[in-house]
């Protein structure tokens, strides 16, 4: 299993730039979106102007992270607009930016951080723990050696990261670390009775509809 964390570099990345952009992957998950939220909050923190993109809109059951209404399509970027450092997070390779590919083309400096062992080192700067079951749990070492408070905002956004994408804990791979990284986030202020409740426990009612529609053929 590949295990790699030099995150120093990707440090030395985000202390150097002045203006730094996050990238999500496509069809985003909880991982994805919890992390890029809770390190734009980290480091705004470091008074830098941080902007968030994803080629596709945060899905509706991640809504109520704070800050999710912070995202920008990449269309909407002006012809012109560049940035010190494009941060990819959960990214495994660079089909998986979608239609945010000309953001990367043109920025000064690229790194990333993520957990996916099939990763290619796309950037310039990469770290990847092929042995973490989530990318959260990379982003939260990364805003803890940048000094950031690691407040119940971010706390939730990373627990949330660190829930869906281990299934609440309870794949495989969930590592101890995972389970001593989700204590830490609760005693920070996640609130994860809501969280699971509206991560596990509510459903829009047109996805009820589907639900029932697909039973009555059940065999």
């Amino acid at each position: 299993m590949r295990k790699m964390r030099p995150l120093e570099p990707v440090l030395e990345a985000i202390r150097s730039a002045k203006s730094i952009a996050l990238l999500c992957h496509v069809s985003p998950d909880g991982d994805t979106i919890g992390s890029a939220m809770a390190l734009r909050q980290g480091l705004l923190q470091l008074g830098r102007p941080i902007t968030m993109f994803c080629q596709d809109p945060v899905p509706e059951y991640l809504t109520f992270l704070p800050g999710a209404e912070g995202f920008r399509l990449p269309e909407n970027v002006a012809e012109g607009e560049m940035f010190d450092l494009l941060l990819c997070v959960d990214v495994s390779d660079e089909k998986r930016m979608g239609t945010c590919a000309p953001l990367f083309a043109r920025a000064k400096h690229t790194a990333q951080i993520d957990h996916h062992d099939t990763n290619t080192d796309f950037c310039e700067v990469n770290c990847v723990d092929g042995a973490a079951p989530a990318c959260a749990l990379v982003a939260y070492e990364l805003l803890q050696r940048l000094g950031c408070t690691i407040t119940p905002e971010i706390a939730l956004c990373l627990a949330v990261a660190l829930s869906t994408d281990t299934g609440h804990l309870a794949y495989a791979s969930t590592t101890p670390e995972a389970y001593r990284v989700m204590g830490e986030l609760v005693e920070a202020g996640a609130p994860m009775a809501e969280a699971y409740r509206r991560l596990y426990r509510e459903r829009p009612p047109r996805q009820v509809a589907l639900l029932a529609r697909a039973l009555e053929s059940l065999r």
